[in-house]
């Protein structure tokens, strides 16, 4: 893919519509050649503005985080790290990192993009655009693991969809802000949980910090079975209740959600859900393999789905 055909970043939010509030952005976090725009989204602990370019150059965006606080810098630090580290086109590309007296800003592509959720709820994309969206994002997380680093946190609000003229639907996966990384000391408690209910791996829940990548496959494998039936696998009418089905394995069988999904990939749904890691595919590269054959590996052992 051509340089320019790079995504760009855009708001995350339902709908895409961002909150005319420009002068939150200190700036000295405006890159020359730029100006404050709207703000896009929010986190618990960063703000995402749009830089918006004063003469031909491309749409920017600038991820904020206070100076102060540890565990904020910490994480702003690994994200810079491993963007700095990583170059996929379907994913979301450093450009300059910048500080103040009180905030540090991540300067990244803006994405022009509709999260994957609203993506698949308006388009009602055929099942091409929806394999290859899935593609995109598997070879993204496969880039971040050859790295050695873990997303821990793929759902569908970090996953960006546009449309392509070239290659059609074009994914890109953004928010590395609580990534795990072997480059950087680690900063997450001991038996703490990051994530999203619901696309979080069972030994995810109990221990955030000593997961490895195979939490990413459990969570891309929730990722397909959304792609595949439009909802996913776990749900409740809480947090709560969504963190206990995943640690107890309840979830809507993939061939009852979705009976016209090839039976490949229901197999590929339930090998990269099992509760056992050890059960999941060896990493994103054997993952991008059982697509290409659209089966699995001649020496996979057989996936054990308990808990349905």
């Amino acid at each position: 893919m051509p340089d320019d055909a790079q995504p760009t970043w855009t708001d995350a939010a339902p709908l895409g519509e961002p909150t005319e509030r420009h002068h939150e952005i200190p700036p000295e976090l405006i890159p020359s050649g730029y100006r404050a725009g709207p703000l896009l989204g929010t986190g618990s602990q960063s703000r995402v503005y749009a830089l918006v370019p004063t003469h031909e150059a491309p749409p920017l965006a600038v991820k904020i985080v206070q100076r102060g606080v540890v565990t904020q810098q910490a994480r702003f630090d690994r994200e810079v790290d491993l963007l700095g580290r990583v170059r996929h086109p379907n994913l979301v590309r450093l450009r300059d990192v910048l500080h103040g007296p009180t905030s540090s800003g991540l300067v990244m592509d803006r994405i022009n993009g509709t999260p994957l959720q609203t993506w698949l709820e308006l388009d009602d994309p055929s099942h091409v655009d929806r394999m290859r969206v899935f593609r995109q994002v598997v070879g993204a997380v496969a880039a971040l693991h050859t790295l050695g680093a873990v997303h821990r946190d793929l759902k569908p609000g970090n996953v960006l969809v546009r449309d392509h003229p070239e290659v059609g639907s074009l994914a890109c996966l953004i928010d590395l802000g609580i990534a795990k990384s072997p480059y950087l000391d680690g900063i997450t408690l001991q038996g703490a949980t990051l994530g999203t209910p619901g696309f979080l791996s069972p030994e995810q829940i109990h221990d955030a910090g000593g997961v490895d990548h195979r939490t990413d496959l459990f969570a891309l494998g929730c990722l397909l079975h959304l792609i595949l039936a439009g909802r996913p696998p776990f749900r409740g009418p809480n947090p709560a209740a969504i963190l206990g089905a995943v640690a107890l394995g309840h979830r809507e069988p993939i061939r009852e959600a979705a009976p016209d999904a090839p039976e490949w990939l229901a197999e590929l749904v339930d090998a990269l859900l099992a509760r056992e890691k050890d059960d999941r595919p060896r990493d994103a590269e054997s993952v991008k393999g059982w697509l290409d054959r659209q089966g699995p590996p001649s020496d996979r052992r057989p996936t054990f789905v308990g808990g349905l």
